[in-house]
């Protein structure tokens, strides 16, 4: 009754979502600019290569209090008109930040590569590693944001350079 105490959040128990179709995964956002990684001069003459993301993609498994989050990007490598087919490699910057202070707590740079064997154009896509984030509640699109992009990412600037002897 009414007069019980409150009882404290951290003893509430809290159903926790057991599949991935019972959370609301964060949608995934290409930064500006980041769709597209051109490598030539400014003019369209002058591209020897270009990067473009075509398709994004996230995957969130709930894990009794944690959940692992995979994001996948796809897109396709296109060889300029100042450009010759072969193998070429960009930068694709993924970040996952908390939405309650906008701090990042995941940031990754990974490579991507791309083999137009001859062609004008090829294909590439690659998936992250499982990231391990808290499950806060069902509403993750709530609590995180994931953000992707080419180029490696203008936002990257804060990482400490680590000395090794």
């Amino acid at each position: 009754g009414p007069a019980e105490p409150a009882t404290k959040d951290s003893e509430r128990i809290v159903k926790l979502p057991a599949t991935a179709a019972e959370i609301d995964c964060p949608e995934v956002d290409i930064f500006d600019g980041g769709a597209t990684a051109r490598v030539g001069g400014p003019d369209s003459q002058s591209v020897r290569y270009q990067f473009d993301i075509t398709d994004v993609a996230r995957q969130c498994d709930p894990q009794g209090r944690m959940f692992a989050l995979k994001i996948g990007v796809a897109g396709r490598l296109l060889i300029g008109p100042a450009g010759s087919p072969g193998a070429y490699s960009s930068t694709v910057h993924i970040v996952v930040k908390r939405e309650a202070d906008g701090k990042a707590i995941y940031e990754k740079n990974v490579s991507v590569a791309a083999n137009t064997e001859g062609a004008a154009q090829a294909p590439f896509r690659i998936v992250t590693d499982p990231v391990l984030l808290p499950l806060t509640r069902a509403h993750l699109d709530d609590d995180y944001s994931i953000t992707v992009g080419l180029g490696g990412g203008k936002a990257a600037t804060t990482r400490r350079s680590h000395h090794r002897r």
